[in-house]
């Protein structure tokens, strides 16, 4: 990553050969062969007519029979049927091709696109994947919460999911169980694990008008009673020696359809918790014990490598969290990790492909994983990625926002923070609290002289030595170009002095600076709570005033300080 302040710090080196509008138009077929792995893939157009659209997240197109599915970051209102032209990078997905980093390029035109009439053996066979198809079932339940709602359709025996991501659309209607519905929406084929063995799918609505009810669920009566036990009657000596068969069958079917309902409800939870302020490590336990009582008598661990979190810190202290918690995982205890054999295993990576962590599964006993059982481990494992990844972006972006780029050090926003709670607690701990400016002498003159860089290496050397004189629970932080400030709890003002004369002493001996040797010196300002001030203003302001008072005296005493270049 590169971070720049101002977009005019970009420089157009050599423009584009070509500009995406002038792009020549590549066929949907045509897409997946101009992807390279070395990097070498180049942008491509495609027109065809808007069959979805989630603004910044994807779209998809079609043309001539065939779709295609693109991830944007683009928020232009785009209305379905719009004929748009879409220009990004060439990638896979588990079925078909697909475009990154999109662009869209209204044309002004509209098609209209009628949804395919499918089976479910074509669409789980990944022929329509991405397309806009239309497939009847009956209504077999039905789950409603903040950010989608989902369905369950018993489409020729087999349940299919079916999704509409709420947000601002109206919530679907609630339809008794029985219900013959005709659903239109983007057939979405995924693989359920990462070998390939296992493909699902589900339909992606766009909006609620996308279920239509082509016939109401039947209610029983006396008279179909009585035509029933009639029936029955006739026929009891063949039912008896299927019932036994279908009972079986419909057993399996059954408990089939209420672990996919558990499964999809213990997901919509646990989307719900990922997104909330819960702790990482409360986090994974709920979703490993979630899935543990789903797929009973396995040992479900999420192990998290040392190098996922931003902050050393945080790294060190979770890393012997995890440590002092063992495979005491939520739902599985009790079980020998040395007697039990890897049945599944999953690596978690970030979108650089870096490795966050593992997702295992064990076992006391050597088994063969069902296919519902492997869709089940497989959803964890999905969640514990998005779980990791998700912090790891919080953790990211909490570190630069209260860090200097420069040295690393704390800046002054999470120096004023903690300077604050210092004054709050003081009282209670029976402490003062000191704060220490430091401001480095000449520093202008080391950059005019030697240049910005040697200014910063400096600044950087600068830092290193003064943490190393910090004690643990100070703080130490940069808030100005050449000025650091330290606060601290101590228990007398001589103490204080000690701690300053340690603070400048650690510019006695020169700096080097790929070739540039600088004999540094520092002012430091003192200032003590309660006897200096109360206030984190009214302690920053004297300690700067003593600041400047002993720069001062040092100009008067000991005229300026030398600087030399390294033979």
């Amino acid at each position: 990553m590169l971070y720049a302040t101002d977009w005019r710090q970009l420089n157009v080196v050599r423009a584009a050969r070509v500009k995406p509008r002038d792009l020549p138009y590549t066929a949907i077929g045509d897409v997946l062969p101009t992807r390279f792995l070395d990097d070498r893939t180049e942008r491509v157009r495609v027109q065809g007519v808007v069959t979805f659209y989630e603004p910044a997240h994807m779209i998809v197109i079609q043309r001539n029979g065939e779709s295609l599915l693109a991830e944007t970051h683009e928020v232009t209102p785009v209305a379905l049927g719009e004929v748009v032209d879409l220009t990004g990078f060439a990638d896979g997905n588990d079925a078909g091709p697909k475009l990154n980093e999109a662009q869209i390029l209204p044309t002004g035109r509209s098609e209209q696109v009628k949804p395919q009439p499918v089976k479910y053996e074509d669409a789980i066979g990944g022929k329509y994947s991405d397309g806009l198809v239309t497939i009847e079932g009956e209504v077999l339940s039905q789950l409603h919460n903040e950010i989608s709602d989902t369905m369950v359709v018993v489409v020729e025996g087999h349940p299919v999911s079916v999704l509409l991501w709420t947000g601002d659309r109206p919530h679907l209607p609630t339809l008794p169980m029985g219900t013959k519905v005709q659903v239109t929406g983007i057939c979405r084929v995924t693989q359920t694990d990462s070998w390939g063995s296992s493909v699902s799918f589900l339909l992606e609505m766009r909006e609620p008008g996308d279920v239509a009810v082509a016939a109401n669920a039947s209610w029983w009566t006396v008279t179909h009673l009585l035509l029933l036990l009639v029936g029955l009657l006739m026929v009891s000596v063949a039912i008896t020696g299927w019932a036994l068969v279908l009972r079986r069958r419909v057993s399996a079917q059954a408990q089939r359809i209420h672990t996919s309902m558990a499964l999809e409800q213990h997901r919509s939870r646990l989307l719900e918790k990922i997104n909330s302020s819960t702790p990482l490590p409360e986090l994974l336990d709920d979703i490993c014990g979630s899935i543990g009582r789903l797929v009973p008598g396995l040992d479900v661990k999420c192990e998290v490598l040392e190098a996922y979190h931003f902050d050393s810190r945080q790294r060190k202290a979770v890393s012997r969290r995890t440590e002092n918690r063992g495979v005491e995982t939520a739902g599985n205890q009790g079980v020998n990790v040395s007697r039990t054999k890897e049945l599944f295993k999953v690596e978690l990576t970030e979108s650089s492909g870096a490795a966050l962590g593992h997702f295992r599964v064990r076992c006391q006993v050597d088994k063969a994983l069902t296919g519902e059982e492997e869709h089940a481990l497989g959803v964890g494992a999905s969640l514990s990625s998005l779980a990791l990844n998700q912090r790891r972006l919080y953790e990211r972006l909490n570190f630069h926002s209260n860090h200097d780029p420069l040295t690393g050090l704390p800046n002054r926003r999470y120096s004023d923070i903690r300077l604050e709670e210092a004054l709050r607690n003081s009282s209670q701990r029976n402490r003062l609290v000191a704060v220490i400016y430091i401001d480095v002498n000449h520093f202008k003159q080391v950059n005019d002289e030697f240049g910005h860089k040697t200014g910063d290496l400096y600044l950087q050397q600068i830092a290193v030595r003064l943490g190393s004189q910090v004690r643990a629970g100070d703080l130490l932080a940069r808030i100005g170009g050449d000025e650091f400030m330290l606060t601290a709890e101590l228990t007398s003002l001589n103490e204080a002095e000690s701690y300053r004369q340690r603070l400048q002493g650690c510019f006695g001996t020169v700096f080097k600076l790929e070739g540039v040797v600088v004999s540094g010196s520092a002012s430091a300002g003192l200032a003590i709570s309660p006897e200096h001030g109360t206030t984190p203003e009214e302690l920053q302001r004297h300690a700067d005033m003593d600041m400047y008072a002993a720069k001062e005296a040092r100009r008067l005493g000991m005229g300026p300080r030398a600087m030399e270049v390294a033979s």
